[in-house]
């Protein structure tokens, strides 16, 4: 791999795939070198962004190569197949996220990664939003003491008609949103997942995967969080983080520009605005920016992909606990 110039293939050209490429043109190190998609009438978009050489074949892309990364932001049912594929044609890979559909599928891209001496990370983008990130800073500062309960959702009534309303393609909002939030209390807790209780809802999206949750985890350490992402008008909060000497507060209904409040058990209170609409938003151009000084100086990716596991093993915990109505233990 060049430390001076890092050469990106980009798979997949749909929302995703162009937010990749602009990430990877603006970040300085990195160099577009190839793009690919079934689709060609996606190309001439491309062109007008970089000269990068357009492949309607996944299998010519890895033949052909000339670059250094494979970035794969095709549907989630084709991440598993696609980046083995990358591993073993001796390429690096960035998978978007949901990583794979299942524990089974991550742990079989984490061991195929290893033996072929390949870095495999994957785009939890959010652990680069601000509010994630100030958050994580004043919990690791102690201010509000030991967190014990931590809740977090997204709300909204907007209907998706694209292919994550399907189970085959492993649609639906736990795979697209859950991902993240799930990732997030996974990130923030100092404790490690023990049990897990879920429902799963489809309100309004017309296909068979759901559109909303509610997934409660239980920690070793016996502290609690509430993941919620829910077809309403309007919600409790973004973020509510219940601490032994105070609590964070997130409202709901100030986005693109949120207010988090501090507040002490001593009714003192600090807030400070977040805007969206500022670089504070640009979430993956901060992910592409973290990632390219980490790999010009011969270091891993910033996110391991064994990071990603534990997520996984929650959400396929939630996944049976919706399934059964019980409560699904991580630890048996």
């Amino acid at each position: 791999m060049s430390h001076t110039s890092i050469r990106f293939a980009v798979v997949g050209l749909g929302r995703i795939g162009i937010q990749h490429i602009n990430a990877c043109l603006s970040t300085e190190g990195l160099e577009l070198a190839a793009v690919c998609d079934t689709d060609e009438s996606r190309f001439p978009r491309v062109r007008e962004l970089s000269s990068a050489k357009c492949y309607s074949s996944y299998e010519t892309l890895l033949k052909e190569g000339e670059f250094d990364w494979l970035v794969i932001g095709t549907p989630s049912h084709l991440h598993m197949d696609m980046t083995l594929a990358g591993l073993q044609a001796g390429y690096h890979v960035m998978v978007e996220k949901p990583m794979a559909n299942d524990v089974r599928q991550v742990e079989r891209m984490i061991e195929t990664a290893k033996q072929c001496g390949k870095y495999l990370t994957v785009n939890q983008s959010l652990r680069y939003q601000e509010d994630f990130r100030r958050i994580q800073q004043i919990l690791e500062s102690g201010r509000i003491g030991t967190p014990y309960n931590i809740y977090q959702a997204a709300v909204g009534f907007t209907e998706r008609t694209d292919w994550q309303i399907w189970r085959k393609n492993n649609g639906g909002a736990v795979a697209n949103l859950g991902v993240h939030l799930i990732d997030n209390i996974v990130q923030l807790s100092h404790s490690t997942p023990k049990e897990v209780f879920a429902r799963f809802y489809r309100i309004q999206d017309q296909g068979d995967a759901e559109d909303s949750f509610s997934i409660t985890i239980l920690f070793e350490d016996g502290s609690t969080a509430l993941v919620e992402n829910l077809k309403s008008t309007r919600g409790k909060a973004l973020w509510n983080i219940s601490g032994t000497l105070g609590t964070i507060h997130v409202a709901d209904h100030a986005s693109p520009v949120v207010e988090l409040l501090v507040r002490m058990q001593d009714k003192t209170e600090q807030t400070e605005t977040i805007d969206f609409r500022t670089e504070a938003g640009d979430k993956l151009g901060r992910h592409y920016k973290d990632f390219a000084r980490k790999l010009l100086k011969n270091e891993a990716p910033p996110i391991t992909p064994e990071s990603v596991l534990l997520q996984m093993k929650v959400i396929d915990a939630a996944r049976k606990s919706h399934e059964t109505g019980r409560s699904v233990s991580l630890l048996s």
